[in-house]
């Protein structure tokens, strides 16, 4: 029940509040801040080992095991990735520490393409804005983020779920960087359950 009301109020936060990132004309596109990617500290959800990023495009999904809004996102995930594959693009999903064994039960359940991690301090989490889960990060193969928000359209105003997107956000971005173009829509919201971090403080 506290993780579905942290969602529907971040969602209705999101919707009814100005960001506090500087936008750039549209209400859902901001200036993405100027960093590359470098070790993150990140460590396998499955066997505890360092993962390092590699050269190549990567889409770095902040998910949880709990939100029911991330756990809706799965299908789509599994497709996405399904879509692209690993010889295009390297997947992490960043679950929260805390959720060690259901993290790795709940990414072998759902068969996503990729790589379980943690991310203890949320040091690129925090370097990038991301507040609420699932909010997806893509970083060219230079390690440029290109885009940051939301997987699709489908999550709307207090929680309200559409059956069909109308628009497939992390999906374009993730075309137009491999093709090697500016990403038409860089920052979108995202709307879900806060991170660990942003309710803590």
């Amino acid at each position: 029940m506290t993780v579905q009301f942290l969602c529907i109020f971040s969602s209705y936060f999101h919707q009814g509040q100005k960001p506090s990132i500087n936008t750039s004309g549209k209400s859902d596109i901001y200036a993405l801040p100027a960093l590359r990617l470098s070790d993150p500290g990140w460590r396998s959800a499955l066997d505890g080992s360092a993962v390092t990023p590699k050269r190549y495009v990567t889409v770095v999904l902040y998910t949880s095991v709990e939100c029911p809004i991330a756990r809706k996102y799965r299908p789509e995930l599994k497709r996405l990735g399904a879509e692209f594959g690993e010889k295009q693009v390297q997947w992490r999903y960043v679950f929260a520490p805390e959720d060690k064994s259901a993290a790795c039960a709940a990414f072998r359940e759902s068969k996503l393409v990729g790589i379980p991690v943690f991310e203890p301090d949320y040091r690129l989490a925090k370097l990038c804005s991301v507040r609420v889960t699932p909010t997806a990060l893509v970083f060219d193969s230079g390690g440029t983020l290109r885009y940051r928000g939301r997987i699709d359209d489908r999550i709307a105003v207090m929680g309200e779920w559409k059956t069909r997107a109308t628009r497939r956000d992390l999906f374009l971005a993730i075309r137009e960087v491999i093709a090697g173009k500016k990403v038409t829509r860089p920052q979108t919201d995202a709307n879900g359950c806060f991170l660990p971090f942003v309710v803590e403080n």
